[in-house]
């Protein structure tokens, strides 16, 4: 009798013992998405020359993607505001004003003379000397306009270098033809359905998008309940649904303290996002699948 009730109670141990050392899964859903996306947009309206790259196809930054032709409009319209036309009336302005202030001070030593020898009155030497000061103020403006506008003058010479692919682009020069590049290194995500040769594309248009192959996040919305047993550095394992055969590592690494939706009346869901940190192969954009979060 003693012997079975001392198994029964090694039993009831060893049961409780496991059910305390289980762990938790916690499972919902969850969507790729890239942390890191950029935009590529026509600066110039033109006509395709040529596309150096497709839809999931990888880019490095800076790799000319698509070369095209400037509307001839505004080509001219480029090149007219490459004369830098105020530049040059500013410096003509401080020109005539230091010359202005050469002859002022001719004048303001005349006039000392002739007021030390009683043949001018003095208030004449005052307008001078006040006029003077004038031009002084006048000139230390334009100085400041000129540096103000050459260094616009610059950064704008500068960057129509970059997208017109022409590093020795000068002022006076009409470009008639411009690139675009890829303004980071990852994996086309989309193109416009005109980027094409030969296609003529207005101005403005957002001809394709580039996704950083390193910033491959899932986002989540997670209940009030099973969001406070995360933190920002556990591991979760992601299983695309696209994608039956793979499971990807993640780590939590941002979790949001406000919910998605405020209404008393609702149930509190907080976004929780997660690093991709082995190698995404096949992951893309969009893919929705099961996350699986065990409490450590």
């Amino acid at each position: 009798m003693i012997k079975t009730k001392l198994w029964l109670i090694g039993l009831l141990v060893i049961g409780l013992s496991s059910s305390l050392s289980a762990k938790e899964t916690i499972v919902f859903e969850g969507k790729v998405f890239y942390a890191l996306k950029r935009t590529v947009v026509m600066p110039f309206g033109g006509k395709i020359i040529s596309v150096a790259a497709r839809a999931g196809e990888a880019v490095t930054q800076d790799e000319v993607v698509v070369r095209y032709r400037i509307d001839q409009n505004r080509a001219a319209q480029i090149g007219r505001e490459l004369l830098f036309e105020e530049l040059d009336d500013l410096r003509r302005y401080l020109e005539t004003e230091k010359l202005k202030v050469v002859h002022l001070r001719r004048k303001e030593q005349e006039l000392v003379r002739l007021t030390e020898e009683k043949l001018s009155p003095p208030y004449a030497l005052e307008r001078v000397r006040m006029e003077m000061k004038v031009s002084l103020q006048f000139i230390e403006v334009l100085e400041g306009r000129i540096s103000h506008v050459r260094n616009l003058a610059e950064k704008k010479l500068a960057y129509l270098r970059i997208i017109t692919g022409n590093p020795s682009l000068k002022s006076g020069d009409i470009p008639d033809r411009a690139v675009l590049s890829a303004p980071i290194s990852g994996v086309v995500l989309s193109v416009h359905p005109l980027l094409v040769v030969n296609s003529e594309i207005p101005e403005g248009t957002p001809v394709f998008s580039i996704g950083a192959a390193d910033t491959i996040v899932v986002r989540s919305l997670v209940y009030e309940r099973d969001v406070v047993k995360m933190k920002p550095g556990d591991t979760v394992t992601f299983f695309p649904d696209s994608l039956p055969e793979s499971s990807f590592s993640a780590q939590i690494s941002a979790i949001n303290y406000s919910p998605v939706s405020s209404d008393p009346d609702k149930p509190s869901y907080y976004q929780v996002e997660m690093a991709i940190q082995n190698e995404a192969v096949g992951l893309r954009e969009g893919f929705k699948g099961r996350v699986e979060y065990v409490e450590p």
